[in-house]
C-alpha cells in the first residue's frame, strides 16, 4: 500500500490516496466475514503443504515407506504437546517409548524403543538412535535414525489444523542400498505400528482436550 501510496503522491492524483483509503477501511469492514467463512484455509495456509496437498510428497530420490493419517477429534495444540512430551509417551501408547535429555530441538539426539507386533520375531522389538531434524511446534516433527548402514529414513508427523480439529499424517522416507529389502520385510508392519500409534494418539488427545 506503501509503494501504492507514493505512486499515486509522485503523480500527483489527489483523489487516488482517498479512493484508497475508501476500499482500505470497506476491506476492514468486511474483515470478519472473511475470516469467518475462510478460517480453515487461512490456517492451513500457513502449514506445511502437505496440508493442502492432502498429504507430503515423496522427495526426489526417496521412497515412501509407510504412509498413515488420522482424523483427531482435537485441536493441533492438544496434538502437538503429545508429540513433544517424548518422555510421556509410553504413559499412552505401547508402539514407542524413548527418554529426551535436553531440549526438543533439530539436532538432538534421542533413543527410540519400538514395539511392532506383526513384524518378524527378530524385529519386532528394536531400539534405535533418532536426531531431530524438523521441529515446527504445532505443525511438523520429523527425526532420521542414526548408524544404519546401508539406509536413510526420515519420520515425520505434519499436523494439519481442520473444522473438527487436526488431520495428522504419520509417515516414513528411506533410500539407501538396503530400501528395497526393508520394505518388503517391515514395510507393512512399520505401516501397522504407525497406525497403532495414530489411533491411541487420537484417543489420548480427545481425553486431553
Amino acid at each position: 500500500r506503501s509503494e501504492s501510496a507514493g505512486a499515486a503522491v509522485g503523480h500527483r492524483e489527489p483523489f487516488a490516496i482517498g479512493r484508497m483509503l475508501v476500499a482500505h477501511f470497506a476491506a476492514v469492514l468486511a474483515l470478519p466475514h472473511v475470516v469467518s467463512a475462510s478460517v480453515s484455509s487461512s490456517i492451513i495456509g500457513a502449514q506445511d503443504a502437505a496440508c493442502t496437498a492432502g498429504g507430503a510428497a515423496v522427495p526426489a530420490g526417496w521412497v515412501r515407506f509407510a504412509d498413515t493419517s488420522i482424523d483427531i477429534g482435537a485441536p493441533t495444540a492438544t496434538v502437538w504437546d503429545l508429540l513433544a512430551d517424548v518422555d510421556g509417551w509410553k504413559d499412552w501408547n505401547d508402539v514407542f517409548s524413548s527418554t529426551l535429555e535436553g531440549e526438543l530441538e533439530v539436532g538432538r539426539r534421542f533413543w527410540v524403543k519400538s514395539y511392532m507386533e506383526s513384524a518378524p520375531l527378530m524385529f519386532r522389538s528394536t531400539r534405535v538412535l533418532m536426531e531431530f531434524s524438523v521441529v515446527k511446534p504445532r505443525e511438523k516433527l520429523c527425526w532420521q535414525p542414526q548408524m544404519l548402514p546401508g539406509i536413510q529414513g526420515n519420520h515425520c508427523y505434519i499436523l494439519c489444523p481442520t473444522a473438527t480439529g487436526t488431520k495428522l499424517y504419520n509417515f516414513e522416507d528411506q533410500r539407501g542400498m538396503f530400501q528395497p529389502v526393508v520394505k518388503r520385510s517391515m514395510g507393512q508392519a512399520t505401516t501397522d505400528a504407525f497406525n497403532s500409534f495414530n489411533r491411541q494418539l487420537a484417543a489420548k488427545s480427545a481425553r486431553s482436550r
